[in-house]
């Protein structure tokens, strides 16, 4: 605002102290026009006068070197008048624009151009972090959707790996869990205390999976028929 002011200040001097000197100069050279036609018109008079007295001669010589040297004189003070006059009426033509912009107004524009640096940077930054946002959380739905195999070997004894399970169908599976059981104790009662029973072996012999097979594995540990150990399960 200040600087606003201070440039307004000098602009108004300049141009001020331009008008004032075109003025002058107007002045001066109507002053010349004025004694520039007084001249020719004594040049008349005296050539009329030479006439009278018969110097014909003379008279015309007179007023064509005064005529002659008047109007060139004449022609640039009027030029000048007419410079001076244009650049007059340009310069308080751009005061009067200039006025135009009140000390309220310029205060207005100054505090916008300052609300607009700290706003527009403000607003920059939050699309920013709004962005970064997004693409973290669709990171994090993206995992979570993600299945977990650990989760899906919860349940395993440990050592033992999933085994696909064969499609059921009624020549290679028996009917039930019940009757796997019934085949799993018979074996278990079969072997001395103490020898692995493998899961894995006995999934595949049966034809059923992993997670299939350690339930029913479970069941025959509660029977007393098996026992799991560090090593697996064994024949109790």
């Amino acid at each position: 605002m200040t600087s606003i002011s201070v440039s307004k200040a000098t602009h108004e001097v300049m141009t001020t102290e331009r008008v004032s000197a075109l003025t002058n100069m107007a002045q001066k050279d109507s002053a010349l026009i004025s004694q520039l036609d007084k001249e020719i018109s004594d040049a008349g008079a005296q050539a009329n006068d030479l006439r009278a007295r018969g110097m014909v001669s003379k008279a015309l010589e007179l007023e064509e070197s005064v005529s002659s040297r008047a109007a060139a004189q004449r022609a640039q003070a009027l030029a000048r008048l007419n410079a001076g006059s244009l650049e007059i009426a340009h310069i308080k033509s751009g005061v009067a624009k200039a006025s135009s912009l009140t000390p309220l107004l310029a205060q207005f524009l100054c505090l916008g151009f300052a609300m607009s640096l700290e706003i527009v940077p403000a607003l920059i930054l939050a699309g920013v972090r709004s962005s970064g946002r997004s693409s973290t959380g669709v990171v994090a739905s993206e995992a979570i959707e993600t299945p977990s195999l650990g989760i899906e070997a919860t349940g395993l004894p440990e050592g033992v790996t999933e085994t696909p399970e064969t499609p059921k169908t009624g020549e290679t599976l028996p009917d039930s869990n019940a009757e796997i059981l019934k085949t799993l104790v018979a074996q278990a009662k079969t072997l001395a205390p103490g020898t692995p029973v493998r899961l894995k072996e006995f999934a595949k012999n049966s034809r059923i999976g992993n997670l299939r097979a350690g339930e029913i594995f479970r069941k025959a540990e509660t029977l007393g028929v098996i026992k799991k150990t560090t090593i697996g399960y064994v024949a109790a």
